[in-house]
């Protein structure tokens, strides 16, 4: 499983790898995901414009 963790603006992309009935973790790269806006510019889970969410 390849996820980003973190927090919104700071994040490593980490690799888990269950080996052996173990679980293996990996971090690959520094990340920065960013929230995804409908057409209106809204996030759906939110209803705040991005450019609220953004300079938060």
């Amino acid at each position: 499983m390849v996820i980003p963790v973190g927090e919104s603006w700071v994040q490593e992309l980490v690799v888990l790898t269950k080996r052996n009935g173990l679980l293996e973790r990996q971090e690959i790269v520094p990340v920065r995901f960013v929230p995804i806006a409908d057409a209106a510019g809204y996030i759906d889970a939110t209803r705040l414009p991005v450019q609220r969410i953004l300079m938060v």
